[in-house]
């Protein structure tokens, strides 16, 4: 079996070529050590991944070629990379996902409470899939963002 995905994959690879004032992205599994010492353990291994980025400075030539290597991506899952616009604020989020899921997340899931236990739910098989996609999507991003101007 293919390993899987933590999900910070292609997060710290655009780190390594921007400056990113903030990122989040599905942990595929989640430790935490509660005050009195208890731990936890979440897997959320049947939620698909995404990464969302901003970039301290956004370089529109930096954000161009990064979404070239998701959509130039050949491999088990589709990516998109697309603008999130934040009201009142005047920077980008770039949400980089499954196209599966938003166009899941689009037309089925209007009223869900959560867009993402509403995939697990409904589609348990794909999130695996994609988090076994996700290091070489990483790899291909590293190569692509790598690769001179």
């Amino acid at each position: 079996m293919k390993r899987l995905a933590d999900g910070n994959e292609l997060c710290d690879v655009i780190r390594k070529f921007a400056d990113l004032e903030w990122t989040k992205y599905q942990s595929r599994v989640v430790d935490l050590v509660f005050k009195n010492g208890r731990k936890y353990r979440r897997d959320n291994s049947a939620m698909p991944p995404y990464t969302t980025i901003r970039f301290k400075a956004e370089d529109i030539h930096l954000v161009d070629k990064l979404k070239h290597a998701i959509d130039s991506y050949s491999g088990s899952v589709k990516w998109i990379m697309v603008p999130f616009r934040r009201v009142s604020f005047p920077n980008v989020n770039w949400v980089i996902e499954p196209e599966f899921v938003a166009q899941t997340i689009e037309s089925e899931t209007r009223g869900a409470i959560n867009q993402r236990e509403y995939m697990a739910h409904h589609y348990p098989d794909f999130a695996p899939l994609a988090y076994a996609d996700l290091p070489n999507l990483a790899k291909h991003v590293e190569s692509v963002l790598g690769n001179g101007p």
